[in-house]
Parts: structure tokens; sequence; C-alpha cells
């Protein structure tokens, strides 16, 4: 019988397979997630925006649409940091791009969606920013683990 995983493990899974959930109604939505009312009056919110200076030149509808993609998969790369064996945490920016290479490849045929490489390479660069986050975060944790709880060395005998 396999070993229960602890607490922590437990929610991270949980974090991870509510994230997937909610990833799945994003991109596999018959229609884009934006395309509606609320895609409209961010059109509007940048237009104003650059049209009133308070939003630099560079900033259009197709950046912010960039961007969003990266922070969609930087949960992505986070989380499966956690949940992968110590061992595999190397692998989660590829995941990252081979899930990305699936949704884009799936929505190819979806005559609502579009699919894109500019989307598998944000997509990938959100789950490699994830991981590196979560490496990072991880490293911290280390570190301070060993300055609180050091060693104590026995005396040699002899």
């Amino acid at each position: 019988m396999a070993a229960s995983l602890p607490r922590p493990q437990k929610m991270l899974h949980l974090a991870l397979s509510l994230y997937a959930i909610a990833l799945v109604f994003v991109v596999f939505w018959p229609a884009h997630v934006d395309d509606n009312a609320a895609g409209g009056a961010l059109v509007d919110f940048i237009d104003r925006g650059r049209a009133e200076g308070f939003l630099p030149g560079w900033v259009d509808y197709s950046s912010i649409e960039w961007l969003s993609n990266v922070v969609m998969f930087v949960p992505f790369g986070f989380l499966l940091f956690f949940v992968l064996p110590a061992r595999l945490r190397f692998i989660a920016a590829v995941c990252g791009f081979c899930a990305s290479a699936f949704i884009e490849s799936v929505q190819f045929f979806m005559p609502e969606r579009t699919s894109s490489w500019w989307d598998i390479m944000a997509n990938t660069l959100g789950a490699l920013v994830g991981a590196l986050l979560a490496w990072v975060l991880n490293s911290l944790r280390t570190r301070v683990k060993k300055q609180h709880n050091p060693r104590k060395t026995q005396p040699r005998k002899g």
C-alpha cells in the first residue's frame, strides 16, 4: 500500500488540480474568453490610456494578450515544481511547453479559437518563470531551515 502524502503535498496537488480545471475551461472554451463586453472594455481602456498618456505607446491589446498568456502559466510551473519529485523538478518548464503545444494543437481545430506559436512561447515562458520562482522560494526556505537548525557537531575523541 502506498504511503499517504503529507498535508502540504496534498494541498499542492489540490491546488494544481483546481488550477488545471480552470485552465481547461479557459483554453478550451468554444469562443475566446475575451470575446465579450469585457474584451471590448479592455480595448477601450487601452485606447483611452494611450490617448491620455497614462499608458505607454507600446501597450496595446496584443501585448496585454501575450502577457496574459505568460501570467496564465506561471502557476503551472510554480505548482508543478513542488508536486514533482526533487530529481524531476527541472522539467516543469518542459511540461509547460508540452501542455501549451497540446492546447494550441487542439485550438487549431476549434473554429472560434486561434492557434499561435507566440502563445506557445508565452505559455512556456510563464511556466519557466513559475518554476524559477518556486526554485528561488525553495532555495530560500532550505537556507533558512539550515540556519535555524544547524547540525550539532560532536567534538572528535582521540
